[in-house]
């Protein structure tokens, strides 16, 4: 049996015993991750717009 055998039969020997719990906490951190990331995108593009042309111009001297 090679190594990545190995890891395929723990794969599938856990989730026939069971383990449809623990992939599904797996599946429920990596949509956390894909959720904060999507946020911090959300944050920095609306950070990063450029200033309207009117408050360009009414903070000009």
């Amino acid at each position: 049996m090679s190594y990545s055998g190995f890891w395929s039969y723990l794969l599938i020997g856990a989730m026939a015993s069971g383990g449809s719990g623990m992939r599904n906490g797996a599946l429920d951190t990596v949509r956390e991750v894909n959720r904060q990331k999507q946020i911090l995108t959300e944050h920095l593009k609306s950070g990063f717009e450029a200033p309207s042309p009117k408050a360009a111009i009414s903070s000009a001297p």
